[in-house]
């Protein structure tokens, strides 16, 4: 037996096995021959990643919600533009190691130039899929409440791996088919259950034909979501591009598709750009609040894509839509400890139903990874 199927058969924790290829196993890979205990590095690496990525969105996610909640002279900081603009810019530094990274293996400014042109190339569509999946995310927020978008997210994990069958040939088995449609009832009826957090957006719809416009770049969020997933497992997989340059080269489009954006909000009135500037210069904790998402969101993209490489895309879904019972525990905590300034409350009945809800969708999670 090669390593390779020592690594297939002894490795329950993800649905689609690459490790040969992945950079941060190819240590313990190499050593596998020495004995079946060498096996736990890779292991607890894949763990290790999976949990950084689960730790970084919920983390992303209640600074995000934070921020916008913070009061401001102007009302609650809820410029969605803004916050595009400093999703993409928090993306950035993931490009310049993807740079540098390149550098080393060319030698050569000009051969890094005509690799990640190359690259883009390549990746073109996953590239138009990210825009169009931040514009309309935008949208989205701006159309309905954030509980109802959550909600429509939940939809992400079957959906991914409905297209990653039909992408890439990936099949699951009855069971796991079974299980994923639990885990996603799970999330769901956790994600309803959170009706208790204040929620400050004052982009709430005017009309029936306002929301469901929302609903409905709600559902094509979730779509494209899916479809960026499974792209991103192509391309790392299949075609060979390293991950880093992968998240790298969508960070630079994404980047400059956000500074457009952000210019056309203020030209339109939509957003004023100067309004969020003094926003942000005039208080206390919007920056530090920035700061934070700023690193957690770099931190789940560099995570976020390692688990799609080495586990697949299924896997990434499953873990981003059961962080939202993270995203509610730390709610929790923040209400207890901000004296019911922030958060959300503990809800005898509602509460108790949300554990069960994550009870359901954490063992199925459990019995998922062990399939």
């Amino acid at each position: 037996m090669n390593p390779g199927e020592v690594a297939k058969s002894d490795q329950p924790a993800c649905e689609d096995r690459n490790l040969e290829q992945h950079p941060l196993l190819s240590r313990g890979q190499d050593r596998q021959d020495k004995g079946k205990n060498e096996l736990s590095r890779p292991t607890c690496v894949m763990v290790s990643i999976a949990l950084l990525m689960y730790v970084s969105v919920v983390m992303m996610v209640v600074l995000q919600k934070a921020l916008f909640e913070t009061p401001t002279a102007k009302g609650p900081f809820s410029q969605f533009v803004f916050m595009g603009f400093l999703t993409a810019l928090a993306r950035l530094p993931l490009c310049v190691i993807a740079f540098v990274h390149q550098l080393r293996i060319d030698q050569s400014v000009g051969k890094v130039l005509v690799a990640v042109v190359s690259y883009g190339y390549t990746i073109r569509m996953l590239v138009a899929v990210l825009m169009c999946y931040y514009f309309l995310e935008s949208v989205g927020f701006m159309l309905i409440p954030a509980t109802l978008m959550l909600l429509l997210r939940c939809l992400n994990m079957p959906l991914t791996a409905l297209i990653r069958f039909f992408v890439l040939g990936k099949s699951l088995t009855v069971w796991q088919m079974f299980l994923l449609l639990v885990i996603t009832s799970g999330v769901w009826a956790g994600v309803a259950l959170q009706h208790h957090s204040p929620e400050r957006f004052p982009h709430q719809p005017g009309s029936w034909s306002a929301a469901s416009m929302g609903v409905l770049c709600g559902v094509a969020v979730i779509s494209l979501c899916g479809i960026q997933y499974v792209l991103e497992e192509k391309s790392c997989n299949r075609e060979g591009i390293p991950p880093i340059m992968v998240i790298g080269i969508e960070g630079v489009f994404v980047f400059v598709g956000s500074v457009f954006v952000l210019i056309a909000s203020h030209v339109t009135g939509l957003e004023d750009f100067w309004d969020t500037y003094h926003m942000v210069r005039n208080h206390a904790v919007l920056p530090i609040l920035m700061a934070g998402y700023s690193v957690f969101n770099c931190t789940y993209s560099w995570a976020a894509i390692n688990v799609t490489v080495v586990c697949g895309s299924t896997t990434r879904a499953i873990v981003r839509g059961t962080a939202v019972y993270g995203v509610w525990i730390m709610q929790v905590i923040i209400f207890l400890c901000s004296g019911g300034q922030r958060g959300e409350a503990w809800h005898s009945s509602d509460s108790i139903m949300s554990l069960g809800s994550m009870a359901v969708a954490s063992s199925g999670t459990i019995v998922f990874s062990l399939l």
